[in-house]
């Protein structure tokens, strides 16, 4: 389900249909072509990380029902923005440098609890 599993591929695919809009936009309204721009490279995530990765997806599964229309919308334009903008060298970027860590120690420091 995590990173390069169920998950990942269907990220992968939105991050590669919202570089598609972006590029058709680029050379659309400024005859552009579009050029690599610096990425991010975010460390994968552990075992730990990924058992709580894939937990905090679960409740939110189980919480699906609970949300009204505005938050499943505010939920899925976060989705969005994350599979786009977390893989630049940006400040979405910079927040998963931060993130994944903080997963991946939590996450394990549970794992070696149990």
């Amino acid at each position: 389900m995590c990173v390069g599993g169920l998950l990942g591929k269907l990220f992968g695919r939105v991050r590669q249909s919202g570089n598609a809009v972006g590029d058709k936009a680029l050379g659309t309204t400024t005859g552009a072509e579009a050029s690599t721009v610096a990425g991010a490279h975010v460390q994968p995530l552990t075992a730990g990380g990924s058992i709580l990765f894939l937990l905090a997806f679960l409740a939110l599964i189980a919480l699906w029902k609970k949300f009204t229309k505005d938050d499943a919308r505010m939920i899925f334009s976060g989705a969005f923005s994350g599979s786009t903008v977390g893989t630049t060298a940006g400040i979405g970027g910079t927040g998963a440098h931060a993130l994944v860590p903080f997963v991946n120690s939590l996450g394990d420091s549970l794992l070696h609890s149990v």
